[in-house]
């Protein structure tokens, strides 16, 4: 049966979560490839910590699991995965992978250029891969006119720019707020039997024998679920792992799904 951690939301320990995070975090290169992706689970695991119990710690982090845990005398296996509508997700990753790149290109010219620019792009914006260089270049001409001249001219690509100074230059895409679908059962069914797959991959890498699965839904983007009542979710299939949780990311909600 699904279940409510109860967590009291006013008692949670900042200084927790800013240890595990840099614990992961410290030495690592933020122009590195890897790097967001690496501190997105690490911010995950991290609230999920904070509210399940701060007395576990993160051993490690690893792959195939995510991550090694210690509770006490304790060692556990973590898997970390991330459940979002992939057709949305998709035109999602594109747009931040269009905005990193201009991103990197303006780099190359301005290397001493320290803000952060905030972009909200049109909300309906898309377009083909093979447009792809000609749109970068008619954005790139209005971000750097934006940049250098504070002006942003009506346009078939950006709603608002926004930037304030930074300690290195960052091109950040806001795709703003958007109705979220409700997860249903079908779909969590299906995110825990896509890694049911693999844990005796799990146990044998790792050498552990409990393994956790974290299901983390719940941000901002058009492509995320939201969790809507627990009465909906009385019918998760059985699974191999010692405990599933899911945690919603942005309402800072986790729930024991066995």
């Amino acid at each position: 049966m699904v279940r409510l951690i109860n967590t009291d939301k006013d008692k949670r320990n900042p200084d927790i979560y800013s240890s595990l995070f840099h614990q992961i975090l410290k030495g690592k290169n933020e122009f590195d490839p890897g790097y967001d992706q690496l501190a997105l689970e690490t911010c995950h695991v991290a609230k999920f910590i904070c509210q399940l119990d701060k007395n576990i710690e993160i051993a490690r982090k690893y792959e195939s699991p995510d991550f090694i845990l210690k509770w006490g005398s304790r060692i556990i296996g973590l898997e970390h995965e991330i459940l979002v509508n992939n057709e949305s997700k998709q035109k999602e990753g594109s747009l931040e992978d269009l905005f990193k790149g201009l991103e990197k290109e303006y780099r190359k010219i301005n290397p001493d250029k320290k803000l952060l620019l905030t972009i909200y792009p049109h909300p309906y914006l898309t377009f083909r891969k093979v447009d792809k260089p000609s749109i970068s270049k008619e954005i790139m001409f209005l971000l750097e006119g934006f940049i250098n001249h504070n002006l942003l001219p009506e346009n078939n690509y950006i709603d608002r720019l926004t930037r304030m100074p930074h300690s290195h230059l960052d091109f950040s895409c806001n795709l703003g707020a958007w109705w979220r679908r409700n997860l249903d059962i079908e779909t969590l069914n299906n995110a825990i039997k896509k890694k049911e797959k693999k844990i005796s991959e799990y146990r044998a890498n790792s050498g552990i024998n409990e393994q956790w699965l974290l299901i983390v839904i719940g941000s901002t983007g058009e492509s995320s679920y939201e969790f809507e009542t627990i009465e909906s979710f009385q019918n998760v299939k059985g699974t191999n792992f010692d405990k599933v949780y899911l945690l919603e990311d942005f309402q800072a909600n986790l729930y024991e799904v066995k």
